[in-house]
């Protein structure tokens, strides 16, 4: 019974992908960052984020279902997330987002996401947002770390220069 709902649920995913992006969308265009992005760029991984998500809930396996999304999307998403200037809280509420729209769309084809199927989706979700959360924060400490070596390099530089 649960392998026949995570079915279904990566039948429908793949189905009504576009009508499930086009939802998650107009969510997701309420965040600052995200109110002026063109389609493309807004979408980013997501459609491969869908993807990896139906095939893996396809598989079964809630550890290779993990894996198969750490390896994927969400650290791609991640990274672009923070040249899009978003913040992290608006990486983790577009996650959400679509967790909430999974479940939209599981509840207008009365599939029932109670019990394990409701735990698998939600152990995915949460991976992909953390996988997601990791690549934003490790990306933006480097470019802090960048910021503060040419700031370093600066004031070397202005403290040689009456030296010299």
């Amino acid at each position: 019974m649960v392998i026949d709902i995570l079915n279904e649920l990566a039948r429908l995913i793949e189905q009504e992908r576009d009508e499930l992006l086009a939802r998650w969308r107009v969510q997701v265009r309420k965040l600052p960052a995200a109110r002026d992005l063109d389609t493309p760029t807004l979408n980013d991984h997501l459609p491969y984020l869908l993807a990896e998500l139906s095939t893996a809930l396809r598989f079964g396996s809630e550890e290779t279902i993990a894996q198969a999304l750490l390896d994927g999307s969400p650290p791609a998403h991640g990274l672009q997330r923070v040249k899009d200037a978003f913040d992290i809280e608006e990486v983790v509420a577009e996650y959400n987002i679509l967790r909430g729209c999974i479940h939209d769309l599981a509840d207008r084809h009365e599939l029932s996401l109670q019990g394990k199927p409701f735990h698998v989706l939600n152990r995915v979700l949460d991976g992909a947002i953390g996988s997601a959360v990791q690549s934003f924060a490790d990306q933006q400490a480097l470019e802090v770390r960048h910021r503060r070596e040419e700031y370093l390099a600066f004031v070397a530089h202005d403290l040689r220069t009456p030296l010299n």
